[in-house]
């Protein structure tokens, strides 16, 4: 392979690694869209929340380590189990 096939290659690389990192980011910002002002349990991830603004914009934020957010409390807790 000569130089230029080789950088050739690492644009395409590069361009295909930027073009599914914005297609997850595209998707994951469509699934949730906030109804209300509050803060939401990401279905999918229990240790992930939503917090949503009075304009249904949302801040995705994380629970610390080894705590969750059960939907009934809507704050991150310590598992009892």
């Amino acid at each position: 392979m000569n130089l230029c096939a080789i950088h050739a290659t690492r644009q395409f690389v590069l361009a295909i690694c930027l073009l599914a990192l914005f297609s997850m980011t595209t998707m994951a910002q469509a699934v949730f869209q906030c109804q209300a002002e509050g803060l939401y349990q990401d279905s999918a991830e229990p240790t992930t929340y939503y917090q949503c603004g009075a304009d249904l914009s949302y801040r995705v934020l994380s629970c610390p380590v080894d705590a969750v957010m059960p939907k009934d409390l809507m704050l991150c807790a310590e598992p009892f189990w």
